[in-house]
């Protein structure tokens, strides 16, 4: 049996933070991924803030492309968005340098491991089962804290109420494919609201430097009445004069989690990203939260393990540190919106697109042309700020 003072599960970007912030104090630190390589089989989009990529000095080459517009496709308009930069990564590069990071800093990864269960014998104490494949058989290994980074399914539940709980109301359902486009010149990214797409949800083509990332997300709520998202991005591929003739060379699917866990601390338990439902709910990106989060999980870990203080009291200043940060802010007002509006999707199918419209791309909208917002299409089509040339949501 190893012996580890940090124990991470999960090399995403909040597991493989954590684990260089705490390996470079000089911590024994196990980074435990369960395929073969960090990041292979991620289903995400793969954009991020320059701001993070500064923060975080992540090297040039990682980056696929630095975008600074976006277009916005609604039913009633289409706008072009001055934003601020923005970079995309495919996350099989960005997921393996940053856990390679965390190696030159003295963890341990290890790949094709599956974390099968964890126990808390006493708080200093953990102790997690792992597989290196299904068939064979299970290790033990200990730790003094266990760092959760294994996303919507995480084993924190299996600490009680800690980690992201799934549910149909709090959890989105998203399909992304890559498709080729050698040496493209596309300079910016795209989102489409629409009701065709989902009532709750929305579809977005983001470039890399030979690639386009197009995806589709909805709530599980919408899509259990509605099991068609695949059929759906499959139509707008094929109506869609930028996607269609491309060679689809990759096709991933996962759940993502649209609410912050109510807990993110225990007796010698922190928990982070997507295993903490640190994703934007009206967004749905949690890239730049869970790299954040992960950071913070690890400095907090360094001074526990400094002052041999592992109980829940310590740790708690963990969510109390969190939830001070404006990200969490951010995430907890989205959250609260998110589950006010929801149930009016299915009285307006629109709602989605409206929420979205007037808290982030309204750009000097005047109260009149919110109001048409609101009402559309009862009063018209409101007139939008930098509107440019109409298209249909299914070109």
């Amino acid at each position: 049996m190893k012996d580890f003072d940090v124990i991470i599960i999960g090399a995403g970007p909040g597991g493989s933070v954590a684990a260089q912030t705490v390996a470079k104090n000089g911590w024994d630190v196990a980074l435990l991924e369960k395929d073969e390589s960090p990041g292979k089989n991620n289903v995400c989009g793969g954009m991020l803030s320059l701001g993070t990529v500064e923060k975080f000095r992540i090297e040039k080459d990682i980056i696929e492309k630095t975008l600074h517009r976006q277009i916005n496709v609604f039913p009633y308009g289409m706008v072009e968005d001055i934003q601020f930069p923005q970079v995309t990564v495919l996350r099989r590069r960005f997921d393996k340098y940053l856990a390679d990071r965390a190696v030159l800093a003295g963890a341990k990864l290890f790949t094709r491991t599956k974390a099968a269960d964890v126990r808390l014998l006493r708080y200093g104490r953990v102790e997690v089962e792992i597989a290196k494949e299904d068939s064979a058989p299970k290790e033990l290994i200990r730790g003094k804290i266990v760092i959760f980074a294994d996303g919507v399914y995480t084993l924190a539940r299996r600490f009680g109420d800690l980690g992201f709980e799934k549910k149909p109301n709090n959890t989105a359902f998203a399909l992304a494919y890559e498709l080729e486009w050698p040496q493209n010149p596309m300079d910016h990214f795209e989102i489409y609201f629409s009701p065709r797409i989902a009532r709750w949800g929305y579809a977005w083509i983001f470039p890399k430097r030979n690639i386009l990332n197009f995806g589709m997300g909805c709530m599980l709520s919408e899509l259990n009445r509605n099991k068609n998202l695949h059929r759906r991005l499959e139509y707008f591929i094929d109506k869609s004069e930028l996607l269609r003739n491309k060679n689809i060379i990759r096709k991933t699917g996962a759940f993502i989690p649209m609410s912050p866990a109510r807990r993110i601390y225990g007796d010698s338990a922190l928990v982070v990203g997507d295993a903490a439902g640190m994703v934007h709910p009206l967004i749905g990106s949690g890239i730049d939260n869970a790299m954040n989060a992960g950071e913070l999980a690890g400095l907090i870990s360094n001074q526990s393990l400094e002052q041999g203080d592992f109980s829940e009291k310590f740790l708690s200043k963990y969510q109390t540190e969190w939830e001070n940060n404006p990200i969490y802010k951010f995430i907890k007002r989205q959250d609260l919106i998110a589950k006010v509006c929801l149930p009016f999707s299915r009285i307006d199918k629109n709602i989605s697109t409206k929420v979205r419209q007037l808290l982030f791309l309204r750009n000097g909208i005047n109260s009149l042309q919110r109001i048409k917002v609101l009402a559309y299409p009862l009063l018209g089509r409101p007139q939008l700020p930098r509107q440019i040339e109409q298209r249909s949501i299914e070109s």
